[in-house]
């Protein structure tokens, strides 16, 4: 490649705009797709020329805006090459390969039928069945390895389908959604796919640390397997642990938007690359696409300010992805999404409602379609004062994240309370003190350290703000004091600290005077093994000894003298 990273053609209408591109924004424009025949560059908005990706959201851009002055459309448009660049340069998965043999089901009507018999693919596949989609109760598997029954039970084990207007529900890798006009490009794929094996990357990723189900004692979570309609992800139930069948994943992110904790992320873009992302969105609206919706050709007006935001998945986003948007751009943002997910729908709710308390605009404008898509984009504008900036080194964590946007908002206001929603849980843990021994077993599980020790005072706190409401605290207690209140967000200070759920004195050893555990934790298991031993027991008093003292307790030292009474 020559000095330049960026390449860009221009249509004759663009050319007549004379449109301006600094030198350093690393931006080769090309009148002719001609001047680039020698070239390769990382990102270009044209499939003629040599690139790493092939950025369409640049051309939907540049036909629609109403962005006027040349300088800073040429602005923008390096913005849009810089946030493909992000995608590249962070994406480091490299591809695995599925060998697949021939067997395919054909799904149906008799149009398609004819349409590939045309095509003579029964001399490269091995078709095992042909059949009318009102015929089929269920498609099982994926690529290489799919199973379709049918209502009356039989069951056709094959390698693909190729599945005539598919409806969403049979969607899995390996049932290729064909339709009239691609059908020759469906075959081709699924020859390919024949001849060189299915090529996939791991959409996913996964923090086994913050996970609420990974080897928990009880199941508290597992909600990411529960609603894979495709079963990339598993529990493996006796073990408490998730199995990942990557090449299953349709990378739709739905898992993404409702994990509690953040244990489950895109690979590309992760957060901190939607946290890079949107940096470069500053005094912008961002238009949010899945690059899965076809776009490019849309005819519609993008008034001044409005940049296209690609992502991955349509279902991924979460709480904290939006906000972050939202604060780095200083805008409202527009969702256009035909598929947006429960967990998405729910934080775009809980956000607005936050929103319209705190600026009394919505922060989120969904569009399904174009109708829908024309008069957000009408809506949509700056949000005065909402701009907030941070260090993504420091808050690489979903609740983190969030919670550190959140308190940028509520400030020192208290804008009252929110209700989260099915998909989305925050609330507050509470504890009945005179139940509580402070044996912090619920602090020792709590891996997301929203319940925390503190030894300068001893005591038990909570942040409300990084809880993800798993309840497994409440679950483990061996006290059964404790318990959570679900569903609710308090937008004011407190919300954001430490707060104290329980406190004790220490209790002093009661030979050699020293500190060295709660009061009522020491005091619970003498009554317990009081009980057992009987008050005379000599075993007695070492329950009140520390670890140093308990020792020579046991071994009857004559030395030894007692500071204080039991």
């Amino acid at each position: 490649m020559e000095d330049k990273e960026f390449g860009l053609v221009l249509t004759p209408q663009e050319i007549n705009k004379n449109l301006e591109i600094k030198d350093e924004y690393s931006i080769d424009v090309l009148k002719n797709i001609s001047d680039a025949s020698e070239k390769h560059y990382i990102v270009s908005n044209s499939l003629d020329v040599s690139s790493e990706i092939y950025a369409p959201e640049i051309n939907f851009y540049l036909r629609n805006t109403q962005d006027s002055d040349s300088v800073i459309l040429g602005n923008n448009v390096y913005r849009l090459f810089q946030a493909r660049n992000l995608l590249y340069i962070y994406s480091s998965d490299f591809p695995d390969v599925v060998e697949i043999g021939n067997k395919v089901a054909l799904i149906g009507d008799d149009d398609f039928f004819n349409q590939l018999k045309n095509l003579n693919i029964n001399q490269k596949l091995d078709i095992v069945l042909e059949t009318k989609a009102d015929e089929v109760e269920k498609i099982e598997g994926s690529i290489g390895n799919i199973r379709v029954i049918l209502k009356d039970n039989s069951v056709f084990e094959v390698d693909q389908v190729l599945f005539f207007n598919r409806p969403d529900e049979f969607e899995r890798v390996g049932v290729w959604k064909v339709k009239r006009d691609n059908v020759e490009e469906v075959v081709q794929k699924t020859l390919g796919n024949i001849e060189h094996g299915y090529e996939y990357v791991k959409v996913l990723k996964y923090d086994s640390d913050i996970c609420q189900y990974n080897e928990r004692k009880v199941d508290v979570c597992g909600f990411c397997a529960d609603i894979c309609p495709v079963g990339a992800i598993i529990k493996i139930e006796e073990e408490r642990k998730l199995k990942f069948l990557h090449v299953n994943c349709t990378k739709c992110g739905g898992c993404v938007s409702i994990c509690p904790s953040g244990a489950l992320d895109y690979r590309v873009p992760d957060r901190s690359v939607i946290h890079m992302m949107s940096k470069l969105y500053k005094d912008r609206i961002p238009l949010v696409i899945p690059e899965s919706i076809e776009f490019e050709s849309l005819d519609l007006p993008l008034k001044e300010g409005v940049l296209p935001f690609i992502v991955g998945g349509k279902k991924f986003l979460d709480e904290s992805h939006l906000l972050t948007i939202l604060q780095e751009s200083g805008s409202q943002v527009v969702l256009f999404n035909d598929n947006i997910s429960k967990g998405t729908k729910n934080a775009v709710d809980i956000i607005n409602e936050i929103y319209l308390k705190k600026y009394g605009k919505r922060a989120v404008i969904l569009a399904s379609d174009v109708e829908e898509l024309k008069s957000a984009l009408k809506e949509a504008g700056r949000i005065e004062s909402s701009y907030n900036s941070i260090d993504i080194d420091v808050y690489r964590k979903k609740r983190e994240t969030f919670s550190k946007r959140l308190e940028f908002i509520v400030g020192d206001s208290d804008l009252g309370e929110v209700r989260t929603g099915e998909y989305i849980h925050y609330g507050l843990v509470t504890v009945d003190q005179s139940k509580c021994t402070l044996c912090l077993s619920c602090a020792q599980a709590c891996n997301v350290e929203a319940l925390k020790p503190f030894e300068s005072d001893n005591t038990l706190r909570l942040n409300p703000s990084i809880c993800t409401m798993c309840g497994y605290c409440v679950e483990i207690c061996p006290e059964d004091c404790m318990d959570v209140s679900k569903d609710v967000i308090y937008l004011n200070k407190s919300w954001f600290v430490y707060r104290v759920l329980a406190k004790d004195e220490l209790f002093r050893c009661i030979v050699c005077g020293k500190p060295f555990a709660p009061s009522k934790s020491i005091k619970a298991i003498a009554e317990r093994m009081i009980k057992i031993w009987g008050e005379d027991d000599p075993r007695v008093k070492t329950l009140y000894c520390c670890p140093d003292c308990k020792p020579k307790v046991m071994l009857g030292d004559k030395t030894i003298t007692f500071k204080r009474k039991i």
